[in-house]
């Protein structure tokens, strides 16, 4: 009896210590389980916070991707609007070229006017002065006079107008070269049919 006795008693602590040992374990378990499942928790927030910084990201790349599209846009526009202003740049300084030539010309021209003007305003006082000689002497000579009117200006390359006037009034006029003089000179020279001839120079 003390034998069984015995081994009942063994038998008894090693069932004990094994359930304590089994407790044991299971508290390891539950502790283990507890950190698995806070780590689960841990990952799960984690891939929340992925998961929303990845919409972010994602709709930050589509307001990227519509600024630059709208980026390209304005810089496709501002192109076009330099090349215009280019073009129009380039058109406004020919066309002002064009007026510098155009206006040098009539410089030119209204020079040849104004030296031609001047002769003019200048040639009548001279030819009615002259003609009024030319009347005198026709009336103290015969009716077939004749009038010659030279004007010779004394610059270099400027031609010598001759003026001829009959007695029915017809008028002749010719140009002829002239040389470099020191001054100017008008000079006329009337010739009355066979009695009389006349000449006169005014300076």
């Amino acid at each position: 009896m003390e034998i069984q006795l015995n081994r009942h008693k063994d038998s008894l602590e090693k069932a004990q210590s094994e359930i304590s040992q089994t407790r044991t374990k299971e508290m390891h378990a539950q502790e283990a389980l507890k950190k698995a499942q806070k780590t689960i928790r841990e990952l799960r927030e984690e891939l929340h916070l992925v998961a929303n910084k990845e919409q972010e990201s994602l709709t930050k790349r589509k307001d990227l991707e519509k600024r630059l599209e709208c980026v390209e846009a304005e810089a496709a526009s501002a192109r076009a609007d330099l090349r215009l202003a280019l073009q129009r740049i380039a058109d406004l300084q020919q066309a002002m070229e064009e007026g510098d030539s155009y206006h040098s010309d009539s410089e030119n021209s209204d020079s040849s006017i104004d030296s031609v003007s001047e002769v003019n305003y200048h040639s009548p006082t001279k030819i009615s002065s002259l003609r009024a000689r030319s009347g005198e002497t026709n009336g103290t000579g015969t009716n077939g006079s004749s009038t010659t009117l030279c004007i010779r200006e004394e610059k270099e390359n400027t031609p010598r107008i001759t003026l001829t006037t009959s007695s029915s009034g017809s008028v002749t006029s010719s140009r002829s070269p002239t040389k470099e003089r020191s001054e100017s000179r008008a000079s006329s020279r009337i010739t009355n049919g066979d009695d009389s001839n006349g000449e006169s120079s005014y300076a």
